[in-house]
């Protein structure tokens, strides 16, 4: 006992006696001002009495009912947590989280990115009072209801009216917030998963017509608003929303009134991520997506909004069917990269890949297209910043050439799982598009076309035809964009004097199964057995010759290149016994005679040596420089009527359409679920694992 009060002596002399009750008289407070801003329910008032009516010496009654062990161990503390947590912890997210928002925005510039993000999430800011959302300076008049046990409150056209003229009367940031709660009530009821019902929200809103007012008054007055608080010029407004895609320099705002109004305008925009989430409507996402417009530069100061805003654009640009959407939402994308300050882009350069490279697992008709534009996309976006397209692409090629190692060096079965599929053959295909885009990413054409060699090794098997095919198409691509010589014409004569073609073929597929040779990276067991499929390897094989032939007619060397080529087709006319295949081989000889004779005049009335390599390069450079567009035109034109047909096509097959990349529903299909994606895991081996050193980039002087 002794011992006890010397403890007691002790803790009093050092002051802790009254910091604890110090601590004690200030949660107190904390209480009753909680129990205070909830006064809306009845159930809280009479505990809400009862502690503004106890007076501060209640700390003498309860010391003179302690002993020294319940008072060094702050038992009385505990108890009064308890109690209060039992009498308000249902109000306790409501006012002290709510409070603790309210002061962020309002404190002139101190809150931070790192604040909790679920006072920015509609699901919590439709269950906050509107009182609290307004600021202690402001008047909120015609602010939203406040959340009681009451019943919600259908939101009619007449109240509705009457929030918008006082929006539009004010245009302040004020006048904005009832609006805006409203918005956050309409972001949740489009939630109708057992989410909607966890919190309920103030308005409840049953017309549809109600609805559709309601989202443009908020994207329409808010944009008034925040033009007016920044004092921006209209024509500016509407010139950035018109030429979004040309216009790289955002328009100046004052970070002292952005960050005044910070929580406000994050609050918008996660509730816009909210509402395109949720919801699966293609006219809803494209109305937001395209209201944005005039929004994104207000996220530019907020690194974390914009992430968040980058996220859900790039979720619904890799998800999306709709052409307009996944458009839409690149262009908010590219606005993104251009308007916040670097190293931002490099983040979009990275998502976006990362989503193309996890939506182009399986290509078929219903998804064809989207493939298209996607690609198109990346191609855009690698465009902005050549410096970091390039350490990127190189990168991303050095992970491809790792999988493609691995495979080399230990060959299994999982690790071709990973390589002769859609999902690598359709990376290298986005790869060769930015690599044939830009001159100045010149220098990574070696690598991939070592990369697109390889992989046609690995298919060695007669399966795997279709695959060879479109690396093919990857090659001769990069060839005529960057006038490079890649031989492609062994490939295809390796095929046109493989088993597949010389066989003598029985007709096991039936007449109503549809075999698309650009749809597919692999035959199924049956179909090689079909004498309809090896036609269309034999056409397909022929097609390619024609155009590595039409990439290669401008070249000076053109009747070297010929030679083998004419002697092979000739040997296959004399021993194939098929008409039609010999005149597709006659047909192709005759060109290639016709074209070295063209060629071989042209060298004669010229004075060209073997060593001047400038006369070399501009030899018929502006008749290849015409051809090339037009050949360009051609593919494009030709891609967009195979989109349109598999389209068409693609409701009449839905039933394999999921797993037609592969293998047409053989029994040996790829087993979906376990296949290994080699392209997102970096399993190196010996020095590959050191760290990336990527070169800068030399520019010429004249850049």
């Amino acid at each position: 006992m002794g011992s006890q009060k010397k403890k007691a002596i002790k803790f009093i002399k050092k002051g802790n006696l009254k910091h604890k009750i110090a601590k004690r008289n200030e949660k107190k407070r904390f209480n009753s001002k909680k129990d205070k801003k909830s006064t809306d329910k009845p159930v809280k008032k009479p505990a809400a009495a009862a502690v503004a009516s106890r007076g501060g010496d209640d700390e003498g009654d309860i010391l003179d009912d302690m002993d020294v062990d319940e008072f060094l161990n702050a038992d009385f503390l505990d108890e009064a947590d308890s109690g209060d947590e039992g009498d308000d912890g249902a109000n306790d997210d409501e006012g002290a989280d709510s409070d603790d928002d309210d002061d962020d925005d309002n404190d002139g510039g101190s809150s931070s990115e790192e604040d909790d993000e679920s006072a920015l999430d509609p699901r919590y800011m439709s269950a906050m009072p509107a009182d609290i959302e307004s600021d202690d300076e402001e008047d909120g008049s015609g602010g939203a209801p406040q959340e009681g046990g009451a019943s919600r409150r259908e939101l009619t056209m007449e109240k509705l009216t009457s929030i918008e003229t006082a929006c539009a009367a004010s245009k302040s940031v004020a006048s904005l917030r009832p609006l805006l709660q409203i918005f956050s009530d309409a972001c949740r009821s489009a939630d109708a998963g057992p989410k909607a019902g966890a919190k309920k929200t103030p308005y409840d809103i049953r017309s549809s017509a109600v609805y559709n007012r309601l989202m443009v008054a908020v994207f329409t007055h808010t944009q008034a608003a925040l033009r007016v608080y920044f004092n921006l010029p209209e024509d500016a407004i509407r010139a950035k929303g018109e030429n979004a895609p040309s216009s790289n320099t955002p328009v100046a705002l004052d970070a002292k009134k952005w960050t005044k109004i910070s929580m406000t305008i994050r609050r918008f925009f996660h509730c816009c991520v909210y509402l395109i989430q949720e919801t699966t409507s293609d006219d809803i996402h494209r109305f937001v997506l395209r209201s944005l417009t005039a929004f994104v530069q207000y996220a530019a100061p907020c690194l974390k909004t914009s992430r968040k805003l980058l996220k859900c654009f790039v979720t619904v640009w890799g998800k999306s069917l709709d052409t307009t959407v996944c458009m839409l939402a690149f262009v908010r994308i590219r606005e993104l990269a251009t308007i916040v300050p670097f190293p931002f882009i490099e983040t979009c350069l990275k998502a976006l890949y990362l989503a193309y490279m996890r939506n182009v697992k399986f290509t078929n008709g219903v998804n064809f297209q989207h493939h298209i534009v996607m690609g198109n996309c990346l191609v855009e976006l690698y465009g902005l910043d050549l410096v970091s397209s390039y350490q990127h692409v190189f990168i991303y090629i050095r992970q491809l050439a790792m999988t493609i190692r691995k495979a080399i060096a230990a060959p299994s079965a999982d690790a071709l799982k990973g390589i002769l599929t859609w999902r690598f053959v359709n990376c290298l295909k986005v790869w060769a598009a930015v690599v044939s885009a830009y001159p100045a990413l010149k220098a990574l054409v070696y690598p991939l076309t070592q990369l697109t060699l390889a992989t046609i090794r690995l298919a060695s098997i007669a399966r795997y035809v279709p695959l060879k095919f479109q690396c093919v198409k990857v090659l001769q691509q990069i060839a005529l964009a960057t006038q490079t010589f890649i031989p492609t014409t062994p490939i295809l004569l390796d095929v046109l004097q493989s088993p597949i073609v010389t066989q003598k073929k029985k007709n096991a597929v039936k007449e109503t199964d549809i075999v698309e040779l650009d749809l597919l990276v692999k035959l199924s067991k049956s179909a090689l057995e079909s004498r309809r499929v090896q036609e269309m390897v034999v056409s397909k094989v022929f097609d390619l010759l024609q155009k590595e032939c039409d990439v290669q007619k401008y070249s000076i060397a053109f009747p070297e290149f010929g030679v083998p080529l004419h002697l092979t087709l000739s040997k296959f006319a004399t021993t194939t016994p098929v008409p039609q295949w010999k005149r597709l081989a006659k047909g192709l000889c005759q060109q290639i005679e016709t074209r070295s004779e063209w060629i071989r005049n042209k060298r004669m009335t010229s004075d060209i040596a073997p060593k001047d390599m400038a006369q070399i390069e501009a030899f018929l450079a502006a008749e290849r420089k015409a051809a090339v567009v037009q050949m360009l035109e051609k593919e494009k034109k030709q891609l967009a009527e195979k989109a349109a047909q598999y389209a068409q096509s693609a409701p009449s097959s839905n039933g394999g359409d999921a797993q037609e990349g592969d293998d047409q529903g053989d029994d040996d299909d790829e087993d979906d679920d376990s296949e290994i994606d080699e392209e997102e895991r970096e399993v190196p081996a010996g020095s590959v694992n050191d760290p990336d050193h990527v070169e800068d980039m030399v520019w010429s002087d004249d850049e």
